[in-house]
């Protein structure tokens, strides 16, 4: 039975993100899901029967990881975590303060708070349409609350940085 690529992008972005390495791909064996970011989020679900790798980006790997949306046959995480805060017993994560600061500034100016995300991360391509604020901050919250470990990936491809 063929496998099919589930991609999950990460905060700050859309599906389309997955484009250009879903093109490799016979359509019908991918899909790519919208958390919903800049507009309604779409989640189609996989063909019955067909074995699902689940693909991550960032956020979407702890997405992944936290909601379980679909039994997969393995996961594959992109620059992915299973937790993002730093707190008592994760010292290596990022401070709370950074995430309050954006949710507090997406409330006043969404469009520069995802744009200097997107430019922080190498991104020069512009947000695909006007950013939905509250799927942003529920993601930033998650982001915070979140924390997956022990829970792995089965391949984990990560920058230096």
């Amino acid at each position: 039975m063929r496998k099919i690529l589930l991609f999950v992008h990460g905060w700050g972005f859309d599906a389309t993100l997955w484009d250009s390495v879903r093109a490799r791909f016979a359509p019908e064996d991918t899909l790519a899901w919208d958390l919903g970011f800049f507009g309604a989020p779409a989640q189609p679900a996989p063909l019955p029967g067909r074995p699902v790798i689940a693909v991550g980006h960032s956020f979407g790997a702890l997405w992944l990881l936290h909601r379980r949306p679909v039994p997969w046959a393995a996961m594959v995480a992109v620059n992915g975590f299973s937790a993002f805060a730093r707190r008592e017993d994760f010292t290596h994560g990022i401070a709370p303060r950074v995430l309050a600061r954006m949710r507090r500034r997406l409330r006043e100016a969404p469009g520069e708070v995802v744009a200097e995300f997107r430019a922080a991360c190498g991104c020069t391509a512009p947000a695909p349409a006007t950013p939905h604020s509250a799927a942003l901050d529920d993601g930033l919250a998650a982001l915070e609350a979140w924390d997956e470990r022990p829970a792995t990936p089965s391949l984990a491809l990560c920058g230096e940085d």
